[in-house]
């Protein structure tokens, strides 16, 4: 994942827009531990800058975070200058989404916080030419909540996709690692309706696959969709791996059918420079002979 340096924004002190991804170089850059830190950091500086609120109802709070929750707001941005800076605080927020995302992936659990329940209300990344031409949405709200609970349609620009993949992977990841070790837990665990929602919407979701084929995007671009793709099978991976181990063969079979799409998606993209600069890739992988 590419992270563009931000214009200034003119903020008095440090720029939040331009720390995260600093921090977000950092991460990948650093070690296990070290990229826990900056994990964090890119988070709390994304939280902390109200940068998960742009574009919230100004008379309501639902999906978003209250007042006086430990996390909301203590150094709000300005006013963007125009629709180019404020596309510049949405992308920056969502790069460090993805982020904490590919590290909940790594580490199966919720590290810092879980974005989905503090309530998300900035509107999907767009591409730049969508941001010059004021499509932004005039308000926003529960972005990640609609997307899991009703599959919404926002969100088609590249960056858009691979957010959806990040949080796709980051549920998948966090069900299928409570999963209970009993056999009657993990049936009970099956049909529940968190479990099968989330299932189908992975399932709907690698549907579009063929229109990203299609997709007349640039090499960047392309590497980003592969990625994604990749992202949406080790989802249904982590989702289901606990399962197919306890002897669900309908479980045993989407693994080992994503673990093999992934395997044809590794051979067709070499010699592409993705596998090599994309952290996700090894978490992709984990998993290539269930």
């Amino acid at each position: 994942m590419t992270v563009q340096p931000a214009r200034s924004c003119h903020f008095p002190f440090s720029d939040p827009v331009q720390e995260i991804p600093t921090e977000i170089a950092l991460l990948i850059h650093g070690k296990v531990l070290g990229g826990n830190y900056h994990a964090n950091a890119a988070v709390s500086l994304s939280l902390s800058s109200g940068l998960h609120r742009i574009r919230t109802p100004s008379s309501s709070i639902l999906g978003s975070t209250p007042a006086g929750s430990p996390i909301a707001s203590t150094r709000a941005l300005p006013p963007p200058n125009d629709s180019l800076e404020e596309g510049e605080r949405i992308d920056a927020f969502w790069a460090a989404l993805i982020l904490n995302s590919y590290w909940i992936a790594i580490q199966e659990s919720h590290m810092f916080l879980d974005l989905q329940h503090i309530g998300v209300d900035t509107p999907w990344p767009m591409d730049v030419i969508e941001y010059q031409l004021q499509l932004l949405p005039r308000v926003s709200s529960g972005t990640i909540r609609n997307f899991l609970e009703s599959m919404s349609i926002e969100g088609f620009s590249t960056v858009a996709l691979h957010a959806k993949a990040a949080v796709l992977l980051e549920q998948a990841t966090v069900i299928g690692a409570s999963i209970p070790d009993t056999t009657l837990g993990a049936e009970n665990m099956v049909q529940s309706d968190t479990f099968k929602r989330l299932d189908t919407l992975i399932d709907v979701f690698k549907s579009h696959f063929p229109l990203l084929e299609g997709m007349n995007v640039g090499s960047s671009e392309a590497e980003t969709l592969l990625v994604v793709r990749m992202m949406t099978h080790a989802a249904t991976i982590k989702l289901h791996l606990s399962l197919s181990d306890k002897g669900n063969e309908h479980s045993r079979q989407k693994v080992l059918v994503s673990a093999q799409s992934i395997a044809v998606l590794t051979h067709n993209s070499i010699p592409t420079s993705v596998l090599k600069t994309d952290p996700i890739i090894g978490v992709s992988g984990l998993s290539p002979n269930p």
